[in-house]
């Protein structure tokens, strides 16, 4: 095994956590701007309902039936 200089090693794992946590940091604040403003009408909640709705499967979206009020199902024929 080779064994290198431990300050650069410490220094490596250093940098590799201080990304980490920016990197973390940065999908935070990006998640959290995005939910705030996906209700908001403008070009902001059409980019991100644009990027959820693929995630949507096409067989969910079509009617297959009706509730009842007693929670009966009435299916479409």
């Amino acid at each position: 095994k080779r064994k290198g200089d431990i300050q650069l090693r410490n220094e490596a794992r250093r940098l590799r956590n201080a990304t980490r946590f920016e990197l973390r940091r940065l999908q935070q604040e990006q998640l959290t701007k995005q939910v705030k403003e996906r209700h908001t009408s403008g070009e902001d909640s059409a980019l991100f309902w644009n990027k959820t709705k693929r995630h949507f499967r096409h067989i969910s979206s079509s009617l297959r039936g009706f509730e009842t009020p007693k929670g009966e199902i009435i299916r479409d024929p």
